[in-house]
Protein backbone atom coordinates (compact mmCIF):
# COMPACT_ATOMS: atom_id res chain seq x y z
CA UNK A 1 0.00 0.00 0.00
CA UNK A 2 1.41 3.42 -0.99
CA UNK A 3 1.58 6.37 1.34
CA UNK A 4 -0.35 9.57 1.01
CA UNK A 5 1.83 12.64 0.50
CA UNK A 6 1.31 16.31 1.31
CA UNK A 7 3.79 18.68 -0.30
CA UNK A 8 3.70 22.14 1.19
CA UNK A 9 5.70 25.30 0.59
CA UNK A 10 6.30 25.63 4.33
CA UNK A 11 5.58 28.52 6.63
CA UNK A 12 5.38 32.09 5.37
CA UNK A 13 8.15 34.42 6.59
CA UNK A 14 7.10 36.54 9.57
CA UNK A 15 7.42 39.81 7.65
CA UNK A 16 4.90 38.59 5.06
CA UNK A 17 2.43 37.71 7.82
CA UNK A 18 2.85 41.18 9.32
CA UNK A 19 2.12 42.80 5.93
CA UNK A 20 -0.89 40.50 5.43
CA UNK A 21 -2.25 41.40 8.87
CA UNK A 22 -1.81 45.12 8.18
CA UNK A 23 -3.58 44.76 4.82
CA UNK A 24 -6.49 42.82 6.34
CA UNK A 25 -6.80 45.47 9.06
CA UNK A 26 -6.76 48.26 6.46
CA UNK A 27 -9.40 46.35 4.48
CA UNK A 28 -11.73 46.29 7.49
CA UNK A 29 -11.21 49.99 8.11
CA UNK A 30 -11.88 50.80 4.46
CA UNK A 31 -15.06 48.70 4.51
CA UNK A 32 -16.17 50.80 7.46
CA UNK A 33 -15.51 53.95 5.39
CA UNK A 34 -17.42 52.48 2.43
CA UNK A 35 -20.42 51.77 4.68
CA UNK A 36 -20.23 55.20 6.30
CA UNK A 37 -20.06 56.90 2.88
CA UNK A 38 -23.09 54.98 1.64
CA UNK A 39 -25.09 55.93 4.75
CA UNK A 40 -24.12 59.59 4.26
CA UNK A 41 -25.16 59.42 0.60
CA UNK A 42 -21.66 59.98 -0.78
CA UNK A 43 -21.73 57.22 -3.39
CA UNK A 44 -18.72 58.58 -5.35
CA UNK A 45 -16.62 58.53 -2.21
CA UNK A 46 -17.89 55.05 -1.35
CA UNK A 47 -16.90 53.78 -4.80
CA UNK A 48 -13.40 55.24 -4.42
CA UNK A 49 -12.98 53.60 -1.00
CA UNK A 50 -14.28 50.32 -2.40
CA UNK A 51 -11.71 50.34 -5.24
CA UNK A 52 -8.90 50.89 -2.74
CA UNK A 53 -10.35 48.15 -0.52
CA UNK A 54 -10.21 45.63 -3.38
CA UNK A 55 -6.55 46.45 -4.09
CA UNK A 56 -5.51 46.17 -0.46
CA UNK A 57 -7.50 42.95 -0.01
CA UNK A 58 -5.66 41.47 -3.01
CA UNK A 59 -2.37 42.33 -1.31
CA UNK A 60 -3.53 40.76 1.95
CA UNK A 61 -4.47 37.55 0.18
CA UNK A 62 -1.21 37.50 -1.78
CA UNK A 63 0.88 37.79 1.39
CA UNK A 64 -1.13 35.21 3.35
CA UNK A 65 -2.01 32.48 0.83
CA UNK A 66 -0.34 29.12 1.40
CA UNK A 67 -0.10 26.55 -1.40
CA UNK A 68 0.27 22.79 -1.15
CA UNK A 69 -0.41 19.64 -3.15
CA UNK A 70 -1.91 16.49 -1.62
CA UNK A 71 -1.58 13.07 -3.22
CA UNK A 72 -3.81 10.13 -2.32
CA UNK A 73 -1.97 7.27 -4.01
CA UNK A 74 -4.38 4.64 -2.69
CA UNK A 75 -7.28 6.24 -4.61
CA UNK A 76 -5.07 7.65 -7.39
CA UNK A 77 -6.07 11.28 -6.92
CA UNK A 78 -4.45 14.62 -6.13
CA UNK A 79 -5.56 18.02 -4.89
CA UNK A 80 -3.93 21.45 -5.27
CA UNK A 81 -4.74 23.29 -2.05
CA UNK A 82 -4.73 27.03 -1.46
CA UNK A 83 -5.20 28.10 2.14
CA UNK A 84 -5.66 31.43 3.86
CA UNK A 85 -5.43 30.77 7.56
CA UNK A 86 -7.65 27.80 8.33
CA UNK A 87 -9.75 28.25 5.16
CA UNK A 88 -8.66 25.71 2.55
CA UNK A 89 -9.74 25.47 -1.07
CA UNK A 90 -9.16 22.67 -3.55
CA UNK A 91 -10.88 19.67 -5.10
CA UNK A 92 -9.71 16.13 -5.63
CA UNK A 93 -8.90 15.22 -9.22
CA UNK A 94 -8.00 11.91 -10.81
CA UNK A 95 -4.25 11.38 -10.86
CA UNK A 96 -3.18 10.72 -14.44
CA UNK A 97 -0.89 7.83 -15.28
CA UNK A 98 2.46 9.43 -14.40
CA UNK A 99 5.25 8.40 -16.77
CA UNK A 100 8.19 10.06 -14.99
CA UNK A 101 9.21 12.82 -12.59
CA UNK A 102 11.59 15.63 -13.53
CA UNK A 103 13.52 18.26 -11.61
CA UNK A 104 14.68 21.26 -13.60
CA UNK A 105 16.15 24.71 -13.18
CA UNK A 106 14.11 27.74 -14.17
CA UNK A 107 15.60 31.23 -14.20
CA UNK A 108 13.86 34.10 -12.47
CA UNK A 109 13.92 37.78 -13.44
CA UNK A 110 16.49 38.68 -10.77
CA UNK A 111 19.18 36.27 -12.07
CA UNK A 112 18.28 33.69 -9.43
CA UNK A 113 16.92 30.22 -10.07
CA UNK A 114 14.03 28.11 -8.88
CA UNK A 115 14.01 24.32 -9.11
CA UNK A 116 10.70 22.72 -10.08
CA UNK A 117 9.54 19.14 -9.55
CA UNK A 118 7.05 18.09 -12.22
CA UNK A 119 5.11 14.87 -12.74
CA UNK A 120 4.84 14.14 -16.46
CA UNK A 121 2.08 12.29 -18.29
CA UNK A 122 1.87 12.46 -22.09
CA UNK A 123 2.77 16.01 -23.13
CA UNK A 124 1.42 17.56 -19.91
CA UNK A 125 2.66 17.82 -16.35
CA UNK A 126 1.62 18.55 -12.78
CA UNK A 127 3.72 20.98 -10.79
CA UNK A 128 4.33 19.27 -7.47
CA UNK A 129 7.03 21.32 -5.75
CA UNK A 130 9.42 24.22 -6.18
CA UNK A 131 12.37 25.51 -4.18
CA UNK A 132 15.37 27.77 -4.51
CA UNK A 133 17.46 24.87 -3.20
CA UNK A 134 18.34 22.31 -5.93
CA UNK A 135 19.13 19.53 -3.44
CA UNK A 136 15.79 19.99 -1.68
CA UNK A 137 13.95 19.74 -5.01
CA UNK A 138 15.96 16.70 -6.04
CA UNK A 139 15.20 14.92 -2.75
CA UNK A 140 11.49 15.70 -3.15
CA UNK A 141 11.62 14.39 -6.74
CA UNK A 142 13.29 11.19 -5.52
CA UNK A 143 10.64 10.64 -2.84
CA UNK A 144 7.79 11.11 -5.32
CA UNK A 145 9.42 8.95 -8.01
CA UNK A 146 9.99 6.14 -5.49
CA UNK A 147 6.39 6.32 -4.28
CA UNK A 148 5.02 6.30 -7.84
CA UNK A 149 7.61 3.73 -8.95
CA UNK A 150 8.63 5.80 -12.00
CA UNK A 151 11.90 7.24 -13.31
CA UNK A 152 13.36 10.54 -12.15
CA UNK A 153 15.19 12.89 -14.52
CA UNK A 154 17.51 15.58 -13.20
CA UNK A 155 17.76 18.67 -15.42
CA UNK A 156 19.06 21.05 -12.74
CA UNK A 157 22.28 21.58 -14.69
CA UNK A 158 20.64 22.06 -18.07
CA UNK A 159 21.10 18.50 -19.36
CA UNK A 160 18.49 15.87 -18.46
CA UNK A 161 19.93 12.69 -16.94
CA UNK A 162 18.30 9.66 -15.36
CA UNK A 163 18.75 9.48 -11.58
CA UNK A 164 19.44 6.20 -9.80
CA UNK A 165 16.79 5.90 -7.07
CA UNK A 166 18.49 3.06 -5.18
Amino acid sequence: MKNNVLITEGKRPFWQLVIAAACFTATLFLLFLVTKSIIEGASEKALDYFKITILILAGAINFSIHKSVAFDFNNLQYKKIKAIGSFKFGTWKVLPDIEYVSVFKQSLENSNYIYDVNLWYGNAHLEAFESTNPLESLEMGKAIARTLEVDLYDATNGESKLVDLD
